[in-house]
């Protein structure tokens, strides 16, 4: 349990700071690296907490690995929306900021619509229980990140 809580702890903790610097990324390589070990870690932390057995994991692995694909492309429109932020800072027009509250929401939305859409191809590839389970962890990691990119973006002005 202890060493399971460590794990947690530095995972998120990686996760934060990969998070943060993905947000103000300035180059493509730096964008990519941080993206890979983002997502290394995550799938670490899942890994070391589903407790799947080698027919569950058979059948989960390909099912995330395809539910992450496509969180990449949302998270992805969402580092677009955080530069273009970022960009317009300090001179943002109300037509700007409508555009980014409409993108913003508009991922909300999708991100929604693909965890419903995934749900019962963990279902059946786990379990209700262990699909309630994953979604718990995803949901934990996110809220790490959230929270952490929501103290280091500036509110616009």
């Amino acid at each position: 349990m202890y060493r399971k809580t460590v794990l947690t702890i530095i995972g998120a903790s990686i996760l934060v700071a990969l998070a943060i610097v993905l947000a103000w990324a300035q180059t493509a390589n730096e964008i990519e690296l941080t993206k890979t070990n983002i997502q290394a870690e995550r799938q670490q932390i899942v890994s070391d907490y589903m407790n799947l057995d080698d027919q569950e994991a058979n059948k989960f692995w390909p099912v995330y690995n395809s539910y992450r694909s496509d969180m990449s492309k949302l998270n992805d429109r969402l580092l677009k929306a955080g530069q273009s932020f970022a960009k317009s800072y300090d001179n943002m027009t109300d037509d700007q900021a409508r555009t980014l509250l409409s993108e913003f929401q508009d991922i909300q939305a999708r991100r929604i619509k693909l965890q419903t859409k995934y749900a019962p191809k963990f279902e059946s590839a786990i379990g209700a229980k262990k699909t309630l389970r994953f979604y718990q962890l995803e949901n934990k990691m996110d809220a790490v990140v959230n929270y952490d990119l929501a103290g280091a973006v500036p509110l616009a002005q």
